[in-house]
């Protein structure tokens, strides 16, 4: 079994109408929201080519600058 990453508690302020999207589509809209933001950080690092990141135990080249 493969143990799911640490997730750490954090305080962030949302707008009200994406509140609202992620909360109307039922039980687990946080983990919703925590899926969004992570396909959203892969699609910037496939943008990128040369830094090296660390992304969920995934390593992904960027560019310096």
């Amino acid at each position: 079994n493969q143990k799911m990453p640490m997730k750490e508690p954090v305080i962030v302020r949302y707008r009200r109408d994406v509140l609202e999207y992620f909360r109307s589509t039922g039980p687990g809209w946080q983990a919703r929201i925590d899926n969004a933001l992570k396909e959203r950080v892969a699609q910037d690092c496939q943008n990128r080519e040369r830094q090296v990141i660390l992304i969920r135990g995934y390593v992904r080249k960027l560019p310096q600058g």
